[in-house]
């Protein structure tokens, strides 16, 4: 007996036709083979399954990536201005642990060898305790030689993470700065966008035509 049915792919949600084929017994009794279909069906594919997206033309991929970005901007952006829980300002304690966080971020990249660099947080803060780094400015000056600084901004709320008051400069390499800065990404929410990615290249070929 042969039947056909549509089932969803798992991959492209497309409808694929499969045929379900019911062996007959050795006898040729039908009957006996029908009454325990769970072990007795061979599910047979037709073909090979057809990705989602070989076959768009370019107008369909270019509204496709506007799609994708919008909803990436969506998920990453910041909670509306509305947000009192969020936007929340240091107190006075909260500022000054702050300061000297970055402070210690600020002296590790601006050490010239590297095995300055890994001092761990107990030796460096003990070369430079709170009251040197607040007399030094918590050594904001040496933000001018890098390309990266922290948003004076983002540093006046409790809730940022240091990570998402980090910014690269705006020095005209990069497209659409203003819409990165105000992303303000998690270092969560980077690394699992960087994990996505190298799962997709581990597991993509290129066909080279």
């Amino acid at each position: 007996m042969r039947r056909q049915m549509e089932v969803t792919s798992a991959w492209t949600g497309e409808k694929k036709t499969k045929i379900q084929s019911t062996p007959t017994s050795a006898c040729g009794d039908i009957g006996e083979a029908e009454e325990d279909d769970a072990s007795a069906m061979i599910i047979v594919q037709e073909g090979p399954e057809q990705l989602e997206g070989l076959d768009w033309d370019q107008d369909t991929l270019d509204e496709k990536i506007d799609w994708y970005l919008q909803l990436q901007q969506l998920n990453r952006r910041l909670p509306d201005n509305d947000d009192d829980d969020f936007w929340v300002h240091c107190d006075d304690k909260q500022r000054r642990e702050m300061n000297q966080r970055l402070a210690l971020c600020r002296i590790r990249a601006h050490m010239i060898k590297e095995e300055h660099r890994e001092i761990d947080d107990a030796n460096l803060k003990a070369r430079y305790p709170p009251n040197v780094l607040e007399d030094n400015g918590y050594f904001k000056l040496y933000e001018n030689k890098f390309d990266w600084y922290f948003d004076p901004q983002y540093c006046n709320y409790a809730r940022f993470q240091d990570y998402q008051r980090l910014m690269l400069r705006n020095n005209g390499e990069y497209e659409e700065w203003e819409d990165y800065r105000k992303a303000c990404s998690t270092l969560e929410g980077d690394q699992e966008f960087v994990q996505l990615w190298e799962k997709l290249l581990s597991n993509t070929k290129v066909c080279m035509m």
